[in-house]
Order: C-alpha cells, then structure tokens, then sequence
C-alpha cells in the first residue's frame, strides 16, 4: 500500500535523507541534530493543551535580533528569555537547544571561512595570476583541487544546515495550526512570533564569504592552469569539480576485467547477428528473409530499445556522477552503483542477443529448426526480461515502480507535481513506440502458446493492424503522456500562482496532442484532403520547432548570447558538448513526434510523408532509426535537463532553489592530499585498465575474422 503524501512531506522526507547522507563525519558535532530536535517537539506536541490555560498565558515574547554580519563575521545573539519560567510545556529547554546548535554552527562556519582565506591567499600569493602552468606542481595542483572540493563542502553544509533548521521551524508552524487553537491565543500568537523572526534571520544567514573565496579560486586556477583551461572560467570550474581518478585495489582491477570481457563477448554476438542477416542470409535463405518483416521482430525491436535507455541510464548517471549533478536528490533516486548496473545491462544485453541469434538461425533452417519451433526463443526472452524486471529486487526497482505510479496518477488533485514525475513522464512520451511494440509482443507470444506448432506468426497481420490496436489502443499510448504533462503544467500553475513557464508549457502540450491525433486518425488518402495535409505538416513543423526553442530556452537554459550562446553557470566542462546539444535536438524533436504517429496507414496505401529522395526514405523514415534517434536525444536532453534543474528552479518542483553538489562521502575529499608518486600510479592503472579493454576488443575482432575465414574456406 502506497501512503499519498503532501508535497511538503514528500519533499520534507527527501530531504532528510539526503540530509543524512550528506553528514561529514569530521564536522557531525557542529551541525544541526534534525532528528533529535523534531523528536523533541512531537514529545512536546501531545503536552501541549488543546484549550487556552493559565499556564499558557505565562508566555512572554521578547524579540532580539538573531543574526548580525559585521566584517565578515557572524555573530549569533541569544533569543532572550523567550519562555520565561515555563518548564511545564517545555518550549524553554526546545528552543534553548535549537539557539545552541544554531550558534555552534555558525561558529565553525566562520572559523572554516578565514582558514581557506588565509590557505588560497598562501597559494595565490606563492603562484600569481600571472604564473605559468609549468611553474606549478602536479601536487600543488591538487592540493588547490582538494581545498576547494573542501570549500564546496563547507558551503553544502550551510546550507544543508540552514534547510534543516526552516523544515524545522515550518513543521512546528504546520502542527500548530493543526491544533484547535484560538487565532489570538497567547500560545499561537507568541510561536507565530517566534517562528516567523526565526525563519526571517535563518534566512539572512548568507555565504558570501566562502562564495567569493570560490570564485578567486576559479579564476586563479584558469589564468595559472590556461594549458587546460583555455583562460575559461567556466571551464576550470567544470574541472575543479570532476571527480578525479583513484587508486583501485586488486578486486576492483578484476571487475573492470571482467567488465571488458562481457562488453567484447556482446560485440562478438553484435557481429555474429549482423553477418547472419546480411551473408548467411543470402547465402542460406531462399527466399531472402527480412528480419523487419519476422514475426517476432516487434519484440525483439521493444525489448531492444529498453536496453538501449538502460545503456543510456549508466551513461547518464555516470556522467552525473562525475561532475556533481546531483540526481540523486532532484530525482529521489536512491544511490545508484554504475559498476552493477553495468554488469546487470551486459548479462541482459548477452541474453538479448542469444535469444536474436537462435530465433533467426531457426527461422532460416539452420541450427536447431528440426527441434524447436522459431517462437520458442522470443517467448524465453520476453519471460527472462519480466523476471529481470522484478528478480532481483532492489531499491531502484521500487523507486522506478512508486516513479510510474506517481507519474501515472499525476492527474489527480491530491497526487502532487514533483521533478521526479515530469521528468518521468517525458520519457514515457519517448518510449510511445516501444511499449507499443511491446504490446505486439505480448499478442505474438499469446499466439504462439496457443498455436506452438504453428509457423512463424506475421505479427503485423495479427496484432498491428486490428482496427482495436489502430483506433484505440495506440491513440491512447500516444496520447497518455502528453495528457498527463498538460494536466501537471496546469497544476504547477496552480501551485505557484506564475504563467510562466507553466501555462506556456500547457500550451505545448496541448498543440503536440492535436498534431499527434490529427495524424493517427487522418489519412490523407484522397486527393481532395490536400488542405488538410498542408495544415497538418503546418502543425507538425510548429510544433517542433516550439518544442526545440523549449528544449534550449526554458528546460535547459542556453542560448545566452553574453555567455557565447551558453549560461553563465556550465558543470559540464565541454562547450563543444553544448552546442552540438544544440543542434541534434534540432532534429531530434521532429523525430520525437515522428514517433507518436504511425507513418503509414493500416491500409498501407498512402504514407504521411509521399516524397521519396533516391530511395533515402526508406532508411531516414525507418520506425527502428526513429525509436533508436529519440532515445538517445531524451538521454542528452536528460543530461542537461538535470544539471540545469540542479543550478535553477524555474519550475517551482522545490521549497528551496539551492541543491548540493553530488558528494558521496567525506573521504573522497579529506582523505588527504597525494604524492606525485601515486598520482602518476593511478594514472598507470587508468592505462593499464584501458590497455586491456583494448586488447579485448581486438581479440573479439580477431576471433570474428577467424570465424569468417572457416567459414569462407574451400578447399577447392
């Protein structure tokens, strides 16, 4: 049973885990105990009366100012005696508690801030702006690396501190008004009081000071290290945040082994199926059989394509992972080990292509089709691929089923609008295709069962063209997704009270709707229909080029022309990944919705697009080219989405705009600072682990090669 949450516990929650997982052992006794002082107060909670009482009326409130700045120092002053004589209720001995762990805090931030002053400045002042990069030492390079992953860190623990404290307070005022308690009682008034100066001077709490000691570390590190990066701010900040090689141990070094050994093993298999469709097929087969026209190609293609977002997903996090987008936190994602994802997407992948291979080694007659029927092999791999949805279960598997069941309930009022279920659900509207044919899948294995002994079914005839999958069921796939963003960006405008972007972003939803439907449901077949093509291609042009301009402008925040058509703020360190962004997803939104519509009616008469260029058609308006082409633009897109939504919160998914960076334990960057000696060993074993993925690759080519000459070899 799935517990329907406000937006403010959903949030709240989330936040108090990454709270926890972000603690820095070295610095748990200057941060806020969040866990005791929310203890605390719902132990209070139940004392506390229902009904005004003379206890209740002892409550004096006096204000005092929290905060003071004065010369870069933070000064914290006492509440006063906020609750005077009033241990019965025990708001005294809450909030004396909450004032020391407050002050404790800022204490060690401000002590934290002057001691990297004075060690950039050393620095600094040891190797000016005008230095070379060839003046300096690898190991005081990396000392300035570990320095400033250490100020990143002591600004996340501010601000993580300050979240903790307003979630704190905010709670205290939602269980307050929940209790039957007079407006202009003495115990409300005196807490509204309180909570409201409290959060007003939390607030105030700014960290300028370690901000500009950041910034002097960005540009010293572009102007003395220009060899790297080319004077570019932007750039030496993508750099200084990347997470740097380390040393791997012996166990480590044999995964990466191994790791090597499954991706040349799906290389073989890759090889060994394409030169079984275009030689032995020609070869073997008479007549030539299409491996698009089988009748399990349609599985084969969906089960294909998901494989293909999983290889995408590990790209995705990885990258995340190594310049500090933190996916985790805006995605509620629980951490997620690249190394076994890897490992589970290569097993799968090497099943996938086993079960490709035999099925169409059956299919020509060749190995095994005396003995098993072709739709045997498709059936195992639809029923592996279920069983490796649920076995084994993990974290990930519940946070990808409670993401689908939040996204798909979205719709309804008490169901909130997080970044989790938008971004969730526009990937469901890239995957229209696949599910689709994952449905045909789904009729091809129910036939199969029914009829084993029967030949290979066409899948098409059976399952595609039916006037149920046609008119009802794939209208409804198509149009799902979109539906259920133009009902979220509604919401959202009813959340945040701002037209923009959320009405706008309705908009666009509500026009790719009308162009999707005016292409499933009209077929231009006759000549008299011409108008009706021309204000459908009309559509369908402006709705992707809107959709392009969204993409660059809102979702990622680019085009900036004082930045070189960028934004001021880049974690990825490549500008050349940018723009060529830029210009894929040009024209990946006119694929995109290319794959909401069938290209050519169930008569198989007229297509949507009659021009044909020196036969370029076939292959540029091939349903595979289009599902394959969109899955990897919805990866880059996801790519900058997330790292725009970690730096900017346009869409109001978030209480608070700031976001932590992506650190995934205090060790990896206060483990101490490393000789040139084992650097240049870590840099050894990258190589090394290179070399031998290398040399896999080549003896998986080499094996193939082989196999070609036995094969090719007559004696004659």
């Amino acid at each position: 049973m799935i517990e329907i949450q406000s937006e403010f516990e959903i949030e709240r929650s989330e936040f108090v885990e990454h709270f926890r997982r972000c603690r820095i052992n070295e610095w748990n006794l200057y941060s806020i105990d969040y866990d005791y002082l929310r203890r605390k107060w719902k132990f209070l909670l139940k004392s506390i009366p229902i009904s005004n009482s003379k206890h209740s009326e002892s409550i004096q409130y006096s204000s005092t100012n929290l905060i003071q700045q004065n010369s870069q120092h933070i000064r914290y002053q006492s509440f006063g005696n906020i609750f005077e004589n009033d241990e019965e209720n025990g708001f005294h001995s809450l909030f004396h508690e909450f004032h020391s762990q407050v002050s404790h805090f800022i204490v060690f931030y401000t002590d934290k801030v002057s001691q990297f002053s004075i060690q950039i400045n050393a620095f600094i002042s040891q190797n000016p702006f005008s230095s070379s990069s060839s003046q300096i030492s690898t190991e005081q390079q990396q000392q300035t690396l570990e320095i400033y992953r250490q100020m990143q860190f002591l600004e996340q623990f501010v601000n993580l501190n300050i979240m903790a404290c307003i979630y704190f307070l905010d709670e205290i005022e939602l269980d307050m008004k929940s209790l039957s308690l007079s407006s202009n009682s003495t115990v409300m008034t005196t807490l509204n009081a309180f909570l409201n100066e409290s959060k007003l001077h939390l607030k105030q709490i700014h960290t300028e000071s370690i901000q500009e000691i950041i910034t002097k570390t960005e540009q010293w590190y572009a102007q003395c290290f220009h060899t790297q990066t080319h004077h570019n701010t932007r750039f030496a900040r993508a750099l200084l945040l990347s997470k740097q090689p380390v040393k791997r141990a012996l166990s480590s070094s044999n995964a990466v082994l191994l790791d090597g050994i499954r991706i040349g093993v799906i290389l073989v298999l890759f090889l060994w199926l394409l030169w079984d469709i275009f030689v032995d097929n020609y070869t073997l087969s008479s007549p030539f059989v299409l491996i698009s026209e089988t009748g399990a190609f349609r599985l084969y293609r969906g089960l294909g394509c998901f494989l293909l977002v999983d290889w995408n997903w590990i790209v995705c996090c990885f990258i995340w992972d190594k310049y500090r987008v933190n996916f985790t936190f805006l995605l509620y994602s629980p951490s997620i080990k690249v190394s076994q994802k890897l490992r589970d997407t290569s097993n799968n992948t090497i099943v996938y292509l086993i079960s490709v291979i035999l099925y169409y080694k059956v299919l020509l007659g060749g190995v095994l089709s005396n003995t098993l029927r072709p739709g045997f092999f498709p059936t195992l791999a639809l029923s592996f691929s279920i069983l490796r949805a649920v076995f084994p279960w993990s974290n990930t598997h519940l946070w990808f089923y409670n993401s689908m069941f939040f996204s798909f309930l979205s719709f309804l009022p008490f169901f909130p609008v997080t970044f989790l279920v938008s971004f969730f659900t526009d990937w469901m509207s890239s995957l229209v295709r696949p599910i689709s044919d994952l449905l045909c899948g789904f009729c091809y294995v129910y036939h199969f069962i029914s009829n084993p002994h029967s030949s290979d079914i066409d899948l098409t005839d059976e399952c595609f063209n039916i006037n149920t999958f046609q008119h009802i069921i794939l209208p409804i796939i198509s149009i799902l997704p979109l539906f259920l963003r133009f009902i979220q960006s509604l919401k959202q405008y009813i959340s945040t009270k701002s037209k923009f972007p959320s009405l706008l972003n309705a908009l666009k939803y509500a026009v790719s709707m009308i162009t999707v439907l005016f292409g499933i449901f009209h077929s231009f077949a006759s000549s008299n229909q011409s108008m009706f093509r021309v204000l459908w291609l009309s559509m369908f042009t402006f709705n992707s080029l809107f959709s392009y301009c969204w993409d660059i402008l809102v979702d990622w925040k680019l085009c900036n022309m004082k930045y070189s058509f960028l934004r001021e703020r880049l974690m990825y360190p490549s500008d050349t990944f940018y723009y060529a962004s830029i210009a894929f997803n040009l024209l990946g939104r006119f694929i995109w919705l290319l794959t909401l519509i069938p290209l050519q009616q169930s008569d198989g008469n007229q297509d949507i697009f009659p021009w044909d260029i020196n036969g370029w058609k076939k292959v540029i308006i091939s349903p595979t080219f289009l599902m394959v082409c969109e899955i990897i633009r919805r990866s880059i897109w996801s790519l900058l989405r997330v790292e725009n939504e970690h730096q900017v919160n346009d869409y109001g998914f978030r209480l608070f705009d700031y976001v932590p960076m992506r650190f995934e334990s205090i060790e990896e960057s206060n483990s101490g600072v490393e000789t040139d000696q084992q650097l240049k060993d870590n840099g050894n074993e990258w190589k090394s682990n290179l070399r031998t993925a290398c040399e896999l690759c080549i003896m998986a080519a080499l094996l193939f090669y082989l196999c070609i000459v036995v094969i090719k070899y007559d004696p004659k």
